[in-house]
């Protein structure tokens, strides 16, 4: 394998960085005494280790690296862990999540983030998002949604790839496996980077591109906490999603097998649409209370029709960024690992997934 030079690995230091050893520790999901007990070292020489009062020796580096299964220049890399250990400014649902599971996503979080790190340095990726801030437009979050998807030439009616509009406007998706269903994406805007989409591949499709909305809607709506961030992200993606000009006629004739048309033709869940017609007026409450019963005695509420699902989005900026490395900049399959400080086979798995597209459907009259 051809070798990269110093030049060309990303924020690899001289000396071993104790943060980047608690890092490859989080991100696979282990204590810090499991850590030791693997290692065959006492836990309070970990812990010294970690915070950095102790030497590392070439041989315990060896070892971690071992252990962790992450090449040795992994725990070489500088710089600080950003946002790790930090409480979330958005997602209430994080707080019902284990904290060693919420240490293992922040974790692979920055680990994702140090890659994509390196890979921006030799790419140009033109971003059109812009903070729209709430407060500038006295809480209309509506308003917000209509001039994004003005600003993105976003024709009317359902967007039929909201992953791919999402990157076209230079944001990045990137899929894994959050271990919990309680949590369906996060989002993270860092300083010289791209918006960053984080979404679950456990997440039911439907739900997925909600949450994707509701994160865009944070991305540009949101820099400060504040008391109602969760439910202006709500109602910025139910507008981005299912735009009231556009959505308000299909939503005055309402029943059980009419929301299973429309989640096809919209591409949300149906409980998604019924949320609309309520916040819209297009049925009474009477009405609505009666189709969430139907629904939760169908089993709805937890699972709706499988033969309703959507095909799931596939995120292909990244893929298309690597072919880059590959093609143009001559870079192997090894040379792109190692500057992600990834195995070959971990890179593989990770970052080379196979493209496919979501189909839309027309949506037949009423009855």
């Amino acid at each position: 394998m051809r070798r990269l030079d110093s030049t060309q690995l990303a924020g690899i230091g001289t000396n071993v960085n104790p943060d980047m050893i608690r890092l490859g520790r989080q991100a696979r999901g282990l204590r810090q005494r499991e850590l030791a007990q693997a290692l065959a070292v006492s836990s309070s020489r970990m812990s010294k280790v970690e915070a950095g009062l102790v030497p590392t020796p070439d041989s315990l580096v060896n070892d971690i690296s071992r252990v962790l299964k992450y090449p040795k220049h992994f725990f070489f890399q500088a710089g600080s862990i950003a946002g790790v250990g930090l409480p979330d400014m958005f997602h209430r649902e994080f707080r019902d999540v284990p904290q060693r599971l919420l240490d293992k996503i922040h974790a692979r979080i920055e680990v994702s983030r140090r890659h994509v790190a390196a890979l921006w340095q030799s790419i140009d990726v033109p971003c059109e998002y812009r903070r729209l801030d709430s407060d500038d437009y006295s809480g209309r979050v509506e308003d917000i949604a209509r001039i994004v998807r003005a600003d993105w030439n976003i024709p009317r009616g359902p967007i039929a790839d909201l992953t791919r509009v999402i990157e076209d406007a230079g944001g990045l998706v990137i899929t894994f496996d959050f271990e919990t269903r309680r949590v369906d994406a996060k989002c993270r805007w860092f300083p010289g980077l791209p918006p960053l989409f984080f979404v679950n591949s456990l997440s039911p499709k439907d739900r997925t591109r909600f949450s994707l909305s509701h994160d865009l809607g944070h991305i540009v709506m949101h820099e400060a906490p504040g008391p109602d961030l969760e439910s202006e992200a709500d109602r910025f993606a139910a507008e981005f999603l299912m735009p009231e000009e556009d959505i308000r006629a299909d939503l005055e004739y309402v029943t059980l097998p009419r929301l299973a048309v429309l989640k096809r033709y919209w591409r949300v869940s149906m409980q998604a649409l019924l949320k609309r017609a309520q916040s819209l007026g297009t049925i009474t409450e009477r009405r609505a209370r009666t189709l969430w019963a139907q629904m939760a005695r169908a089993g709805y509420r937890r699972r709706e029709p499988i033969e309703l699902d959507i095909e799931g989005e596939k995120p292909t900026l990244l893929m298309e960024i690597i072919r880059i490395y590959r093609t143009e900049l001559n870079y192997s399959v090894s040379d792109v690992a190692e500057l992600l400080a990834l195995s070959v086979q971990e890179f593989r798995e990770t970052y080379l997934p196979q493209p496919s597209g979501p189909q839309i459907v027309e949506l037949p009259t009423k009855d």
